[in-house]
């Protein structure tokens, strides 16, 4: 989740639709990224739902307090993966 956010800040991305079990809601809730759900399908342990996430600065750094890895070791998985800030505002210009 927290490389998710860092993802989403460094790309401009706004809103991140992801597919989740039942047993990913009490995870998403205890790191503090819980999303809109916007539709299931399933009861109980079979269930299956779609979330919306919205970037948040102040989400982000909940979910790096509650699991550990500080901002800027998040924010350096990007960087060694996707480039620096500038590599990345060269990404979304093409």
């Amino acid at each position: 989740m927290l490389a998710g956010g860092e993802i989403m800040e460094g790309f401009g991305v706004e809103h991140f639709v992801g597919v989740f079990d039942a047993r990913m809601v009490r995870i998403y809730r205890r790191i503090g990224s819980f999303p809109e759900v916007l539709g299931q399908k399933g009861e109980g342990r079979v269930q299956i739902s779609v979330g919306l996430w919205h970037f948040a600065s102040v989400a982000k750094a909940q979910v790096a307090q509650k699991t550990g890895p500080s901002p800027e070791v998040s924010r350096l998985w990007v960087d060694r993966a996707f480039g620096s800030k500038e590599c990345a505002e060269l990404a979304k210009v093409g």
